[in-house]
């Protein structure tokens, strides 16, 4: 058959792949979202042969769901999800991790660069039980045809084992160098049990030691976390059962998760033995020397606990490492003890020999065999002294001697009387009251011609000290001989030590050259930064800093050279990969050379940084904090002067006061005033302290109300667009500061579009997950955004955009209040805001908005503002003069008698009179009652009375939600609505008790 007509399998590229690539050739793909592999598009294929036949683990992440192929390299990561994991979504596959991981791939997705990451801690579900595990791993992206992103390539590999064996190393090497420290048995006990405590976050921490029969163990100290007590004391071992106690004395170690669920120890007589000390789960390490138990070390939890065998390891390595170090501050007590002895033996020996020790004088004529002594001989052998003036048996004084010592004695006479010459030999000979003594018998035998012996005269010293004192040095000797080789021990363990801490630890570690050049480094090299041995040695350290960073000078190094101090400072190195580690550097001097350890901190500077960044927050937090209060307080006063200002003005212009000229001067009064009370709400808005009016809102139509307004105000150079997706939940909101704060933003976009631009309004629904970026409470939501594409701002401006009377505008051209105003009134409603913008790219502010279940209230018909709604007599209250004559004023306009009062203790004898009262209109913030207090008494004793409250005070506090209030400072058609409204709630509160039987009270 030619090329022309040859047939191509079009499941080709799943070729091979071993048995994932069986498994996805035999999958029915065609019922799956992703239909059948022939219609896979060619980005798909390609990846996914690529990822079949690699030996690394890998997989594929496809589509929107992120639907997940992996090889054989990477199925044994899922473990017991394997191989259901296969065709399924990621975030249902990794549902245990996917907080962490998910986030990265959406990154990659959306943003079309890779990502890596090393030692990243992934909280992964295993067999039933959540495991802390660590992994590197890599994300790429994956494009499709048209250059989009459609998919990601994983590819990564566990590193939990070596995660844990460096912080066991670590915890080691720090632990016995603490210890070699340490020369009290007792305070390196302590010692082990704290660090081996706080580092298995253990209840309790012991060791003690076992007598002869290995039952009865016995600790002094323990340390706990303070949760439960110490349990010190003698404690039989046998009570544990019978299982523990034969595991113990064979030294096998003992790793017991929960006392209650193990068939070792859940006896109803074992459980009240663990009950006793307060223990669920526990570790123990026996010590078994020369055949039997002789101490152990052991961990208690006081709640089961699911040891791992890395901890019984762990356990077992410091029992042994803490009994070495017990014992070796025991030997060495013992040697004071020793060389104490012998020095002490020593001057004894010294102070009897000074003192003549002699114990007597002998004479014996050898050919006559008479043994003559003199009366010192005589009390020391308690003989007879006559006897020894006149003649002493040999045999009798042989008797004196400890027969152990006769056949040693008698070789030593028979030597010098066969040879002649000095006679010297020490022995034992009995006490005159019993006992034995050491004597040194000293003598000179003198022969005749014939080689016959004559005359042996000799003398007896009592050396008993010196023996005592000879014994006790060689028993020095012999300690110091164990100690020497004990000490030979560990300065060979402590290097076999530091071989392991060069081999293991996560450390960085170097000697080098006074000039840079390195001469040796240890395998954290090519583990934290990726170079081998061969890329270092040889190098220059300046090759691999950061451009940015600055090398120790010379000064330094000279100052190093000469061992003046040791030298510590931070900066980056470069990894194999191109990215850069910040290290943390300690050097000195040794023989020529410097060795160093630098400790990966590039975390703990991020957290650093993250620290800073929070309490920078926290601090602009307090600023506008005060500054709020101050606008507050500064916003209540404005009102109260703008209100009879306003008042007053709105009088005049309504009853046409003066010609023209006049009418233009009241206008612009007018419209100054008006100004002044945008800028006070904005300070209030601000502060968060302006009174809202928060019911539900429909943005699609308020948006839709507002964006002719904001077409205008915009100007023809810059193009609106309105985004609202359709059927938006409605939010609880203030319509009317919803619609200031879309107008404020959009003069802000306008502002920063001087050559034009796209203006764009849009809300959309959004779901907020815990820690997201706007700090708000999870939950459901509406983002309600104003976007430009102008100038945008740098970091700078970016960090102080929402400070009050910050602004960019210059002189005369803005407040500096709209941003803060918007931030306000965000947060005032249970909301947020949140900036995006980059300098020549644009800005986004959103406004993120809760949601409501309410239903928008019907729009009322508007009122006739100019009608005469008035009929009846107002009392009216208000402690500012000035004030109440602008009200009033407006009152009487509107139709009403108008009764004042200048406190509320003069309004309530008002109302006891016999004065008629229809209506109560009072201030809020008076001195003595306030006005809502008013309100309440007044509903005491004429609850049918409508009441409505006037305030100028920004704060809440003290006001009820459901009084009826009208904001300072107002006009008189404000005035008007608010009583009309007044009166219809009155109407229909009456309306709604004859409903129910009630008849309204008078």
């Amino acid at each position: 058959m030619d090329d022309a007509n040859r047939v191509t399998d079009p499941q080709q590229f799943l070729a091979g792949g071993g048995d994932m690539g069986a498994l996805i050739r035999a999958t029915d793909w065609a019922a799956s979202p992703l239909g059948p592999p022939e219609t896979w598009p060619q980005s798909l294929r390609s990846a996914l042969s690529i990822c079949l036949h690699s030996t690394f683990p890998t997989a594929i992440y496809w589509g929107e769901e992120l639907r997940l192929f992996y090889n054989d390299a990477w199925a044994p990561i899922p473990a017991e999800r394997h191989p259901w994991s296969l065709g399924r979504p990621g975030a249902e596959v990794w549902h245990d991790i996917w907080d962490v991981v998910g986030p990265q791939f959406q990154e990659v997705m959306a943003t079309g660069e890779g990502f890596s990451t090393f030692d990243e801690m992934l909280p992964m579900e295993r067999h039933g039980r959540v495991h802390e595990t660590y992994w590197n791993y890599s994300i790429t992206p994956i494009r499709g045809e048209d250059g989009a992103v459609v998919g990601v390539f994983n590819q990564g590999h566990e590193v939990t084992e070596r995660i844990f064996a460096e912080r066991r190393n670590r915890f080691l090497l720090a632990l016995s160098d603490h210890m070699r420290t340490l020369s009290d048995p007792q305070a390196i006990i302590a010692a082990a049990a704290e660090a081996l405590g706080r580092h298995l976050g253990a209840n309790r921490v012991g060791y003690g030691e076992v007598e002869e029969t290995a039952r009865y163990f016995t600790t002094e100290r323990n340390w706990t976390d303070g949760t439960v007590p110490g349990r010190e004391g003698t404690h039989d071992l046998a009570a544990f059962g019978p299982d523990v106690h034969a595991s113990l004395k064979a030294g096998t170690p003992l790793l017991v998760p929960d006392v209650a669920q193990d068939p070792r120890t859940n006896a109803p007589e074992t459980l009240a033995a663990f009950d006793a000390i307060d223990t669920r789960a526990a570790i123990t390490a026996s010590l078994v020397k020369d055949g039997r138990m002789r101490a152990a070390l052991y961990v208690h939890a006081s709640a089961p606990r699911p040891w791992t065998d890395r901890d019984a390891d762990l356990v077992s390595e410091v029992s042994e490492r803490t009994w070495a170090a017990v014992e070796r501050t025991r030997a060495e007590a013992r040697l004071r003890v020793s060389e104490a002895h012998a020095r002490a033996a020593t001057e004894r020996l010294q102070l009897a020999l000074d003192a003549g020790a002699i114990v007597g004088t002998w004479v014996w004529d050898v050919p006559a065999d008479i043994f003559t002594a003199d009366e010192r001989f005589a009390r020391s052998f308690d003989v007879d002294p006559e006897l020894c003036r006149t003649g002493l048996p040999l045999e009798q004084v042989m008797e004196s001697i400890h027969p152990d010592d006769i056949p040693h004695v008698t070789n030593a006479i028979n030597d010098v009387l066969g040879g002649g010459g000095g006679y010297g030999c020490e022995y034992r000979v009995r006490r005159a009251g019993g006992g034995w003594r050491w004597v040194e018998a000293n003598g000179q035998v003198s022969l005749a011609t014939d080689g016959t012996p004559l005359r042996f005269p000799g003398v007896l010293v009592d050396v008993s000290e010196r023996r005592s004192t000879m014994d006790a040095l060689r028993e020095s000797e012999e300690a110091m001989r164990r100690l020497n080789e004990t000490l030979e021990a560990q300065v060979t363990e402590r290097t076999a030590d530091r071989d392991r801490m060069w081999r293991l630890t996560t450390d960085m570690m170097l000697v080098a050259r006074f000039g840079g050049t390195i001469n040796a480094v240890n395998p954290a090299w090519t583990s934290l930064l990726g170079w081998q041995q061969a890329d270092l040695i040889g190098a220059n350290l300046t090759s691999f800093l950061h451009p940015d960073d600055v090398a120790p000078t010379e000064a330094e190094l000279g100052r190093l050279a000469d061992g003046v101090t040791t030298f510590r400072f931070e900066n980056r190195y470069r990894a194999r990969d191109g990215s850069y580690r910040w290290l943390s550097w300690i050097a000195v001097p040794d023989e020529g050379l410097i060795h160093a350890i630098g400790r990966d901190v590039t975390d703990e500077k991020a957290h650093r940084e993250e620290l800073e960044r929070t309490q920078e927050a926290l601090r602009q937090s307090q600023k506008l904090e005060s500054m709020g209060q101050l606008t507050g307080g500064v916003a209540h006063d404005f009102n109260n002067l703008l209100t009879p200002i306003i008042g007053a003005l709105d009088l005049l212009q309504r009853r046409s006061v003066g010609g023209e000229r006049e009418q233009r001067l009241v206008d612009g009064a007018l419209a100054s005033a008006e100004r002044a009370k945008v800028l006070v709400q904005r300070l209030l808005a601000f502060a968060r302290r302006q009174p809202l009016q928060a019911v539900p809102v429909d943005l699609e139509t308020l948006i839709g109300n507002m964006i002719d307004l904001v077409d205008s105000t915009s100007g023809p150079q810059v193009r609106v667009v309105m985004d609202a997706a359709p059927a938006l939940p409605r939010v609880k909101a203030d319509p009317n500061q919803i619609e200031m704060a879309i107008l404020n933003l959009a003069v802000n976009a306008r502002d920063a579009m001087p050559g034009g631009g796209t203006l764009t309004v849009s809300a959309q629904p959004e779901r907020l997950d815990n820690g997201n970026p706007a700090g708000l409470a999870a939950g459901d939501y509406v983002r309600l955004a104003v976007a430009d594409t102008g100038i945008g701002m740098d970091a700078e401006t970016l960090k102080r955009a929402i400070e009050p009377f910050f602004s960019t505008k210059g002189v005369g051209r803005g407040t500096g209040l709209g941003l803060s105003m918007v931030h306000g009134l965000a947060a005032q409603l249970g909301g947020a805001l949140t900036i995006k913008s980059r300098p020549g790219v644009g800005t986004v502010v959103d406004l993120h908005l809760p949601i409501t279940s309410e239903q928008a209230e019907r729009e009322a018909e508007e009122a006739d503002m100019d009608g005469g709604a008035g009929a009846g007599t107002v009392l009216l209250v208000d402690d500012e003069e000035i004030v109440r004559a602008t009200t009033a004023d407006m009152l009487a306009d509107l139709g009403y008698i108008v009764v004042e009062a200048d406190s509320a203790e003069a309004a309530l004898r008002l109302l006891d009179s016999d004065t008629r009262i229809d209506l109560l209109v009072t201030d809020h913030l008076m001195p003595g009652m306030t006005g809502t207090e008013l309100i309440r008494e007044l509903r005491g004793r004429r609850r049918d009375m409508p009441a409505l409250l006037i305030s100028g005070y920004a704060e809440n506090d003290g006001v009820s939600a459901d009084l009826p209030r009208l904001t300072k400072p107002f006009r008189r058609a404000e005035l008007a609505a608010a009583l009309l409204d007044l009166a219809g709630t009155t109407k229909a509160k009456g309306n709604m008790e004859r409903v129910k039987g009630i008849e309204p009270s008078s």
